[in-house]
């Protein structure tokens, strides 16, 4: 798994732009990897550093006004219906807010 994170934004037109985006084929050269949008952390919510477990489940992403946020069950999330925020019937991932030190 390959993880980049974007300043996330929200209009009108597009409510979920940036955010966590996640790919498996990140070392498959015979093709352009396929990017799931995992996880948008809110309007201007730029993502400073991710670290995954070391059990490969869970990615834990610091932002640049002082949240910490744990995306889990990443390895539950095997296809884009169950990985992307687009399919929110299929969609296995998890986040959740677990630490803010805003003002640090």
């Amino acid at each position: 798994m390959f993880f980049v994170g974007l300043t996330s934004h929200t209009t009108a037109t597009f409510p979920k732009i940036g955010g966590i985006f996640m790919t498996r084929e990140v070392h498959d050269f015979s093709k352009t990897p396929e990017w799931w949008q995992i996880a948008h952390l809110g309007n201007g919510v730029t993502p400073l550093y991710m670290k995954i477990s070391n059990d490969g489940n869970h990615l834990f992403v610091s932002t640049t006004n002082g949240r910490l946020y744990r995306i889990s069950n990443l390895l539950a999330a095997r296809k884009a219906s169950q990985a992307s925020l687009t399919d929110t019937a299929n969609y296995l991932i998890t986040v959740a807010l677990i630490g803010n030190w805003s003002g640090r």
